[in-house]
């Protein structure tokens, strides 16, 4: 009986000091700066694991570089994120909880259509971008288009979390991201799928996630999109445009060269 009043007592005390790290300035962006190492060094760990098992002749060149175009379409996708960020911790801090709604739900509209438009897109381009790569084949670019488009629409769920402050969950999801690409691109190329599992990780990966995050979520992100008389979702795109273009052109100024190198 002492046991589990004592078993009780410090996981009341965890929870205590989980809560008082959540609610401090420095709790939170410890919190975040520690998952975004942890989820960086397993990315690099990835690439380290990926140059011992692509064997193949050009192998991990040809996945290296599709890598690169990756994080520069990935990363420069953030700047969706910091939008969702701002109208919802802006919103959430006025108690405006249908605006959040009204956001999330036309915005994941219009990143599903960007997640089809890229992958539509993926296939035309893919022999000519695969020749100009010197790819073995424009599969991969199919595939990576997959994986940009499954990057894009992440970008929401993300957003979500970190406008509400929820950075714990963020920074499990983008944690579980990498650990879940680790397995999967392991297991798909120790079954000989080489870079086409090396590649196709990252979408599987990022979709176990996605599923997850919306499913929890699943109040704010389903239901019919309400029309407000003070508040358009369109409205936050003008905010996207600068943000995405100075954020793109930074990540290709430092991506680019390892596509040239190709």
């Amino acid at each position: 009986m002492g046991g589990n009043r004592e078993s009780v007592s410090k996981f009341t005390g965890l929870h205590k000091t989980i809560s008082s790290l959540r609610g401090s300035l420095a709790g939170s962006f410890g919190i975040m700066v520690a998952a975004v190492t942890i989820a960086g060094a397993l990315n690099y760990v990835y690439s380290v694991i990926m140059t011992r098992m692509l064997h193949e002749t050009g192998a991990f060149s040809g996945f290296n570089s599709l890598n690169a175009i990756y994080l520069i379409v990935v990363l420069g996708a953030a700047s969706f994120q910091a939008v969702v960020t701002k109208y919802v911790a802006q919103f959430e801090s006025m108690g405006e909880r249908e605006k959040v709604h009204v956001l999330i739900r036309s915005f994941s509209r219009w990143m599903m259509l960007a997640s089809a438009v890229a992958i539509i897109i993926s296939v035309p381009v893919s022999w000519p971008l695969a020749h100009a790569l010197d790819l073995d084949s424009p599969i991969f670019i199919i595939i990576l288009g997959s994986s940009v488009a499954l990057a894009l629409y992440m970008t929401l769920p993300y957003g979500l979390l970190q406008g509400q402050q929820r950075f714990i969950g963020l920074g499990i999801a983008g944690i579980s991201s990498a650990v879940l690409r680790i397995i999967i691109g392991v297991v798909l190329v120790g079954i000989g799928l080489q870079v086409y599992g090396a590649l196709g990780a990252a979408t599987i990966a990022g979709l176990l996630v996605v599923v997850t995050v919306v499913y929890m979520n699943r109040d704010v992100f389903r239901g019919p999109i309400e029309k407000l008389e003070d508040f358009h979702p369109a409205h936050a795109l003008w905010f996207l445009l600068p943000v995405a273009a100075v954020v793109f052109l930074v990540i290709l100024m430092t991506q680019i060269d390892i596509v040239l190198v190709r």
